[in-house]
């Protein structure tokens, strides 16, 4: 488990990132957006590149609305390891987009779901979007939105 907030900070340390990543997974939580990056190095390590939330400011003791964090470490505002992040980010895309083009497509979520008799509600259209992607392009999904994000004027600022 991830130690958040100010001893989290205080515990972590600045990260020598790898030559390249390749994403295995993504998480998009339903507290106003925060997306976690799950990858591995070549070296097989477990890497975790977390975009806070965007839309509502947080307590003291949170960790900050809307910027990276890579195992825990705030990545400091665009700086040099902030484009190196941003270099291995667009690197591990287009390499998951290559994927995705040669592996067999899966069904999306949302169908599984279906097949399985379940009902499946939506509490908005992007929501609804989301769980129409197979698991492929929801990476793909999440990381596109990760960099656009990160790369706009609206970095590190709350936009809801």
């Amino acid at each position: 488990m991830k130690v958040m907030g100010l001893l989290g900070w205080l515990l972590s340390r600045k990260p020598r990132l790898p030559p390249s990543l390749r994403v295995t997974e993504t998480h998009y939580l339903l507290d106003g957006g925060t997306t976690i990056i799950e990858a591995q190095d070549p070296s097989q390590k477990t890497w975790q590149i977390t975009l806070t939330q965007h839309m509502i400011r947080t307590g003291w003791f949170c960790r900050s609305p809307g910027r990276l964090y890579v195992e825990g470490y705030k990545i400091p505002f665009r700086s040099e390891l902030e484009q190196e992040l941003r270099r291995l980010l667009h690197a591990s895309l287009e390499e998951l987009r290559q994927r995705e083009e040669e592996e067999p497509v899966e069904s999306p979520w949302a169908e599984q779901m279906k097949q399985r008799g379940a009902i499946v509600l939506f509490g908005s259209p992007d929501l609804e979007e989301r769980g129409w992607l197979s698991p492929k392009q929801f990476m793909i999904r999440n990381l596109e939105e990760v960099i656009k994000y990160v790369e706009s004027d609206k970095y590190g600022k709350i936009t809801g």
